[in-house]
């Protein structure tokens, strides 16, 4: 594991290279976001950009993955959300789309099957993925 320079460290987030093993160690080398072993070469040290605050050691992926302006509060809304979809509630029922992202070729694809399928009169409820 490469440790980032005593300078560094010092200089940017106030801590010596033993603390920083000492994270490392604590989360037993892997991130904790996904779980993996964290990389040998490009370990980040996570912290709020706001207060300053070290949270722990991240993988590129996951630190990615934690925006500036996320707080605990967007972050248990967003979660409170994703569980139980607005649309849901009005509706009164889960409503589905196409999947993959809009305007991508998973999702022209999926349209292509959807269309071919309506025209075969396929069934309500037949997975998209088993019509050819």
């Amino acid at each position: 594991m490469k440790v980032p320079s005593a300078d560094y460290l010092r200089l940017t987030f106030l801590m010596t290279q033993d603390e920083w093993m000492t994270i490392y160690r604590f989360q037993n080398g892997l991130c904790p976001g996904c779980g993996e072993p964290l990389p040998d070469t490009c370990t980040l040290t996570d912290h709020d950009h706001k207060t300053g605050l070290v949270r722990g050691l991240l993988c590129f992926r996951c630190n990615k993955l934690i925006p500036d302006w996320v707080t605990i509060e967007r972050l248990e809304n967003i979660l409170r959300y994703v569980k139980n979809p607005t649309a849901t509630q009005a509706l009164g029922h889960p409503h589905f789309g196409l999947p993959h992202r809009v305007g991508t070729k998973a999702q022209r694809k999926a349209r292509k099957r959807l269309l071919k399928a309506q025209k075969n009169r396929v069934p309500i409820g037949t997975s998209l993925g088993s019509i050819k």
